[in-house]
């Protein structure tokens, strides 16, 4: 499918339309208090404790309504996640007024940043049950929000 985007439209065209989707995401977003209740989580269908994104969609629409502690306790990725797409979008917005690609990177920058991604969010999930359980963990941050 990014081939066909590729042979129909330009590269400003293409950077636009993703800031422009960026922004219709945060706008709708911003236009209910709380995502709506389409599906619930599987895994804590299952076992009764968070999956590893729990929390990342209030976050998401937390912080579009400007809650950003409230985003940062829902999920902190999920607030670095919305910090990201917007710096994304201006950059996009960027590229296609000078018509230059400032973004550039290859498959191994890609893993690794994945990987990167991977294993914070599953540090963060077991800090959350940690938490749960009520084990106390020799880092600060208890009393954080």
């Amino acid at each position: 499918m990014l081939e066909w985007c590729r042979a129909f439209f330009s590269f400003r065209v293409q950077r636009l339309a993703l800031s422009f989707s960026i922004w219709l995401a945060v706008l709708v977003m911003s236009l209910f208090d709380h995502p709506p209740m389409l599906w619930c989580c599987g895994f804590h269908k299952i076992t009764g404790l968070p999956c590893p994104s729990c929390g990342m969609t209030r976050a998401l629409f937390a912080a579009a309504n400007g809650r950003f502690k409230e985003a940062f306790a829902f999920h902190p990725l999920g607030l670095l996640l919305f910090v990201s797409g917007i710096a994304l979008s201006f950059v996009f917005v960027l590229e296609a007024t000078m018509n230059r690609r400032f973004l550039t990177y290859d498959e191994r920058t890609v893993r690794v940043f994945l990987i990167l991604l991977l294993v914070l969010m599953l540090l963060l999930w077991v800090i959350r049950i940690c938490v749960i359980f009520g084990l106390r963990l020799p880092i600060p941050i208890y009393g954080v929000v």
